[in-house]
């Protein structure tokens, strides 16, 4: 099915894992990427998750973070981040932005500007480009799905917790779960399909083979992670 897939071009490459009463079976098919002389997948290539980073990561952080009592999702974005005081968006709370109804643009191209900055200088432009944002749309009036959204989320996240996205994940969710293998920035050894770029601003979800666990609850969770993407 694997092979059937790469030759029909509906993905260059994939790994494919089946537990029946127990029993693993995996297989690898196809290469990392389109060019010419590509690396071969293999049971131990690092995926890229891309925008499953939203409800896996972000996501369950914000709702995490809410049932702690350090976030409330009826705030208004500037109660976490006063730099979005006295802007259009002041006034729009924090669950728009889950929902993409904050009238957040869906992407900004922000890596070209950034790309040339002193690494020590991005994040602290990054943060002032989030906030000269415009409203594509009046807040509630429709949903857009929006990385820019959910960029504003991460910086949330980060400021209420005084640390990193990918840390706070590390310790308060793949951790405990057991998911060693379903992380941020992965080392660089491993060979990945994807480059990873401004990792200090905003990062995605990477994930390799697991270690499957005995515990039904831990299968689950790697079966969101591979079988959504």
């Amino acid at each position: 099915m694997l092979d059937k897939g790469v030759e029909d071009h509906i993905f260059t490459g994939a790994v494919a894992y089946i537990d029946l009463h127990g029993e693993i079976c995996s297989e690898a098919a196809g290469t990392i990427d389109i060019q010419p002389c590509s690396t071969q997948v293999t049971l131990e290539t690092v995926f890229d998750l891309a925008s499953l980073t939203k409800p896996i990561a972000t996501t369950l952080l914000v709702i995490y973070l809410e049932e702690k009592g350090l976030l409330k999702l009826n705030n208004s974005i500037s109660h976490y981040l006063p730099l979005f005081k006295k802007t259009l968006f002041e006034n729009v709370p924090l669950w728009r932005f889950l929902n993409h109804s904050s009238g957040m643009q869906a992407y900004s191209p922000y890596f070209k500007t950034l790309f040339g900055l002193p690494e020590a200088e991005r994040k602290k432009r990054f943060e002032l480009f989030l906030t000269q944002e415009k409203p594509c749309y009046t807040p509630g009036e429709t949903n857009i799905y929006s990385d820019t959204g959910f960029m504003v989320l991460e910086w949330v996240i980060s400021q209420t917790c005084s640390t990193t996205i990918d840390k706070l994940f590390s310790r308060e969710i793949s951790g405990p779960l057991g998911l060693e293998t379903l992380c941020f920035k992965p080392l660089t050894s491993l060979k990945t399909s994807c480059k990873l770029f401004l990792t200090s601003l905003f990062v995605y979800l990477f994930i390799t083979r697991p270690k499957f666990s005995k515990n039904p609850c831990l299968r689950l969770s790697y079966s969101i992670s591979f079988f959504v993407e």
